[in-house]
C-alpha cells in the first residue's frame, strides 16, 4: 500500500520517519512548525509534545502569537 501526502516536504517526511524509527529528531526554528502540523496530523502525540516544548522554550510571546492555526 502506498501513502501519499502532497501537503508535506520531503525533508519534513524524512525527519518523520526517521523519529519513527529512533525516537530522535532535531527540531529547530525552520523545521518545528511544518513538523508539528504533521506530527498532529499523524497523531503522533510524543513528536507533537517535542515540538511544543521547543516552541516554549526558544520563541518570545510576540513570535508564538503569529504562529498560523
Amino acid at each position: 500500500m502506498v501513502y501519499t501526502f502532497s501537503n508535506v516536504s520531503p525533508d519534513i517526511m524524512e525527519l518523520i520517519i526517521h523519529y519513527m524509527y529512533t525516537q530522535d529528531v532535531r527540531v529547530t526554528t525552520d523545521n518545528v512548525q511544518a513538523l508539528l502540523v504533521m506530527a498532529d496530523y499523524l497523531l503522533m502525540r510524543d513528536l507533537v509534545r517535542s515540538c511544543c516544548d521547543f516552541l516554549t522554550e526558544h520563541l518570545s510571546c510576540c513570535e508564538i502569537s503569529v504562529l498560523p492555526n
